[in-house]
């Protein structure tokens, strides 16, 4: 409230001409407003919160390099477990006696699993 007090103040002694004349000359009146502590205070608070935002930003994108690293390990490691897990497959179903009948099953399941690998690296390439 000390703000518009002291705006008070200082429009009370201004004359009726130079009331008029402010509100005609929008540079003055900008130029008051600025002069206030709350203005400043504001912009204060923009800078140094523009400031932050800066160095967060580089520290992402310094960051960049190794999440793209990573998440490129990842898919390949993730390659790899299928690779094992359709070999177990495959090797788990000559070895049951039953397997005469549930081949077809595991060459269903084996071709799935081609499939979602396949999706998946075609989902890694687009968002590269």
């Amino acid at each position: 409230m000390g703000e518009m007090a002291e705006l008070t103040d200082k429009f009370s002694s201004f004359t009726m001409t130079q009331l008029n004349e402010l509100l005609e000359d929008d540079e003055k009146l900008n130029d008051i407003v600025k002069e206030m502590d709350e203005m400043r205070e504001v912009q204060q608070v923009k800078e140094l919160t523009l400031g932050s935002n800066i160095s967060l930003a580089e520290q992402n994108l310094q960051l960049q390099p190794r999440l793209d690293l990573q998440k490129n390990q990842l898919t390949s490691r993730y390659r790899h477990l299928q690779e094992l897990y359709d070999n177990y497959q495959l090797r788990k179903s000559t070895l049951d006696p039953g397997s005469e009948n549930s081949s077809l099953d595991i060459l269903l399941a084996l071709l799935q699993a081609e499939g979602a690998k396949i999706e998946e690296e075609t989902e890694v390439r687009d968002t590269q």
